[in-house]
């Protein structure tokens, strides 16, 4: 972060469906190209470690395990890294299954933000609610909370689940507790004009919050049994959009924005 301003990145990876660990070397890749633009912030989809249209296996514990031996890969790959990043996997926590954000820089798990409420379709693999503030991984105790709060010089980063049914509501709570950068986290399959309401939800988000919007979706790599998934990204400020991503690209695709944070805060005083 140099003089006030924040770079961020929002990253599609390449993925293959449950196959976590080509799944963290795309990722990997991904970060490697962020830290080399001097990002300060890569958000990545929801799920990114295994997918996010696994299925039944989702109950498989060999999968489990191999996100986690992904997610100690990953953080392995950050020891150097000023790189703060957004990963996405599932997490077994206190016999059950939930959907995890993964924050982490230099080989440190900053915090977990579990999604509380999945979206229905999601519910048949990960638990709603979350009775816990930290929890123990890797021999550490980490910080969890849906509202968790990265502060970072100027920056509040907090992270909102796409699918969420009050997600202006969510964003106002995070916004009002001194979040300016948002991160919008998702697993969205593709309908004739969807992206494009959603498009106009960030803007809305952004403009209405003095705040900047990064918006990722899951990619080409998704399972297309069901759905098709088209990897959009989109980085916004002040209902601006400043970057937006090719979608239905098959190789992984990284956009970069710096975020004026001095006209964040700025507006937010008017």
């Amino acid at each position: 972060m140099k003089y006030g301003f924040l770079k961020v990145a929002a990253g599609v990876p390449a993925l293959k469906v449950a196959d976590c660990q080509y799944n963290a070397q795309q990722i990997i890749a991904l970060m490697q190209d962020a830290e080399s633009q001097t990002c300060d912030v890569l958000t990545l989809p929801q799920l990114c470690i295994s997918g996010s249209t696994c299925g039944d296996l989702f109950f498989q514990s060999s999968l489990l395990d191999d996100a986690g031996q992904a997610l100690c890969r990953i953080l392995e790959a950050s020891e150097e890294m000023s790189l703060l990043t957004f990963v996405g996997m599932p997490l077994l926590i206190g016999q059950k299954l939930y959907n995890c954000s993964i924050a982490i820089q230099q080989g440190k798990i900053l915090g977990i933000i579990p999604d509380a409420h999945p979206a229905q379709a999601q519910q048949r693999w990960f638990s709603q609610d979350f009775p816990y503030e930290e929890i123990e991984l890797f021999d550490e105790s980490i910080p969890c909370s849906p509202f968790l709060h990265i502060q970072m010089g100027e920056a509040g980063i907090a992270l909102i689940f796409q699918h969420e049914d009050s997600l202006m509501q969510r964003a106002e709570t995070l916004a009002l507790s001194g979040a300016n950068i948002l991160i919008h986290q998702a697993c969205q399959s593709d309908l004739q004009g969807k992206y494009q309401g959603i498009k106009r939800q960030m803007q809305s988000c952004s403009q209405t919050l003095h705040a900047a919007s990064v918006y990722v979706s899951a990619g080409m790599g998704e399972s297309s049994g069901d759905a098709l998934y088209g990897g959009h990204a989109l980085i916004v400020e002040e209902g601006e959009i400043l970057s937006e991503a090719p979608a239905f690209q098959i190789d992984s695709q990284l956009i970069v924005s710096d975020i004026n944070l001095s006209r964040l805060s700025a507006q937010r005083l008017r």
